[in-house]
């Protein structure tokens, strides 16, 4: 009777093991991605350029695409006033759209001594090689445009990225970045022009510019940010507060005639340099521009905060004008919604005259001018104000 009971327990055990192996035996299924990976893709810049020399084609400066060796977009030996070149500029990125800065850099300024036309045209700084010395850097003027069309002119409407300003001054272009509103490229041109005014005179004779010119490509795909920048001892500016169009009239400095502008800042920055439009009548020499707070009255007071100087005798003596910047250095803080004032200054006896509009809608500001080197000042008769912008950086 024990062993029939044994039995029966055995097989209820076995009965009891069986019924759990069935519960786990889950629905299943399997799929398989065979050969998965991941692949970099590629940015390449090549660069296309042709050019010309006071209107005649130059090969040594003109190549089909390709990487940059020891191509020279400017090798000239003899340049004089009057001349005038145009490179005509082709960036081709393949395979990603890209954002695309140019940058000067290793750039050298030499006097190289001074013959005699060149002392009499009063150039005191005569070092030979006389590095930073030179006068060229301040008289070959650079225009650099979005050439839309690749056909070496700059037409109506096409953008502007480098205006009329200095080989020295104009060290970084921004060709396409997030600020430029061109949005990232594959394939565009940019037209470069550059040229010595006629009436530069004896005053560069034997002076020489050097100097590297960079493109780099940077990849747009998540970087929607991106802004082209120096190589660290250039800052990207923004501009603020300005007046810059609709000049019909000048407002002349001449020592002891100064003259000012008043502006009104709407965002606290640290302005860094002023931009006015301007010309030459004689030779004005050194001009001063100053930023000074103003008193109850809206008059500029006290002394300079900043302040920075330009060769006036580098101005056009075209009576249309021409935009000269004046660097401020270190800068200095500006206040929202307190007015300062731009004064511009000189000590010599030629005539710089500063664009002005004379029926003006500015409301941030005014002219007024000074009889007695900045000591003090009045307001001009009706809504004049004189043609300036500022540019600085975000606090």
């Amino acid at each position: 009777m024990n062993k029939k009971i044994l039995v029966g327990l055995l097989v209820v055990g076995v009965a009891v093991v069986i019924a759990i192996s069935g519960t786990i035996a889950y629905f299943s299924d399997t799929e398989i991605s065979n050969g998965n990976s991941f692949a970099a893709g590629t940015l390449d810049l090549k660069v296309t350029d042709n050019c010309t020399y006071n209107g005649q084609p130059v090969q040594k400066c003109t190549w089909q695409e390709t990487d940059l060796t020891n191509q020279l977009f400017f090798n000239y030996g003899d340049v004089k006033p009057g001349d005038q070149g145009e490179n005509t500029i082709s960036l081709h990125v393949h395979d990603n759209p890209a954002w695309v800065c140019a940058q000067i850099s290793n750039f050298n300024n030499y006097e190289n001594g001074c013959n005699n036309p060149e002392t009499k045209a009063s150039d005191t700084t005569c070092g030979n090689p006389g590095q930073g010395q030179g006068e060229l850097q301040n008289y070959l003027k650079l225009n650099v445009w979005r050439d839309v069309d690749c056909n070496n002119i700059q037409d109506p409407g096409e953008q502007l990225i480098i205006d009329n300003q200095s080989l020295a001054a104009a060290s970084v272009w921004a060709i396409a970045d997030k600020n430029t509103g061109t949005g990232p490229i594959t394939n565009t041109c940019i037209g470069v022009k550059w040229n010595v005014p006629a009436d530069t005179g004896n005053i560069i004779q034997g002076d020489s510019l050097t100097g590297d010119i960079s493109f780099n490509a940077v990849q747009a795909k998540n970087n929607a940010d991106f802004v082209c920048e120096g190589d660290g001892n250039s800052e990207r500016l923004a501009l603020f507060e300005y007046y810059n169009t609709g000049d019909n009239d000048v407002n002349s400095v001449v020592d002891p005639k100064w003259e000012a502008q008043t502006f009104t800042p709407q965002t606290t920055h640290k302005i860094k340099k002023v931009r006015i439009k301007i010309y030459r009548l004689g030779l004005p020499g050194i001009v001063s521009a100053g930023i000074r707070t103003t008193d109850a009255e809206g008059k500029p007071s006290g002394i300079d905060l900043v302040s920075g100087a330009i060769d006036g005798n580098t101005f056009t003596e075209d009576s249309s004008g021409a935009w000269y910047d004046i660097d401020l250095g270190s800068g200095t803080t500006l206040s929202s919604g307190v007015k300062y004032a731009i004064v511009l200054g000189n000590s010599a006896s030629g005539w710089a005259r500063w664009k002005v509009n004379t029926n003006s809608n500015y409301e941030e500001g005014t002219s007024l001018t000074s009889f007695d080197s900045g000591s003090t000042w009045v307001f001009c008769d009706g809504d004049y104000d004189t043609l300036f912008e500022e540019w600085g950086t975000e606090i």
